[in-house]
């Protein structure tokens, strides 16, 4: 059983279905965040069980040449994107591995490879997002939880999402204040039609037994 706050050498051979790097250290099996396939790390055990273990990367030994830098400044304490510390050509490899490896075992295939369709572009792609809404110093904030809490991220633009998105989740938050109902919203649900440019806004708000409230943005 590795010890807890022990720092080891490990090198990562695998990915979680999260996007977690695997090794294995002393025949454990150790989930580490953030970690690229074929590197060669240094990594702190914080937390231990009998047969796997959580740790964190305290120093790359060895960079993988698939390793990028994120263009979300968040990103890395953001829960919504777990790929963007790798390019898009190991990400979509993990992904067709992952499926392959369930097609062979729960299936009972022997498939070699599985063919994958990549995207055309990674920015931009996806036309609804639900954010969770916090308050700070009287002002309505909403971004994404931070991975494993409900501490929610403040993010000024998510890559993921189309502009517009954004900037209706910025038109709201500002209007809970003006209304004085920041204290009271605990959701926000968006969702963009590429069909006629509209957007369509779910605010979830419990305070004193409100109903919710709906606005519609065209």
């Amino acid at each position: 059983m590795l010890v807890k706050n022990q720092i080891y050498e490990a090198e990562i051979t695998d990915y979680t279905a999260e996007g977690q790097g695997v090794a294995h250290i002393e025949g454990c099996a150790v989930f580490i965040p953030n970690a690229v396939a074929g590197e060669k790390v240094r990594v702190r055990v914080e937390k231990a069980q009998k047969t796997w273990a959580a740790g964190k990367i305290v120093e790359i030994l060895e960079k993988s040449p698939h390793r990028v830098n994120r263009e979300c400044e968040v990103a890395k304490l953001c829960g919504g994107c777990d790929f963007w510390h790798m390019d898009y050509a190991e990400e979509t490899r993990l992904k067709a591995e992952r499926v392959k490896n369930c097609l062979n075992r729960i299936g009972g295939e022997n498939l070699a490879e599985v063919p994958i369709l990549a995207a055309p572009d990674c920015h931009g792609y996806r036309n609804k997002a639900q954010y969770p809404v916090a308050v700070k110093k009287g002002r309505a904030y909403a971004g994404f939880y931070r991975a494993g809490t409900h501490d929610v991220v403040e993010n000024a633009r998510c890559r993921i999402l189309p502009e517009e998105i954004d900037a209706a989740k910025d038109a709201v938050g500002c209007m809970t204040v003006t209304l004085e109902i920041q204290h009271g919203i605990n959701h926000m649900l968006q969702n963009s039609r590429s069909c006629d440019n509209s957007f369509f806004c779910h605010m979830s708000y419990n305070k004193h037994g409100n109903p919710h409230t709906f606005c519609d943005f065209h």
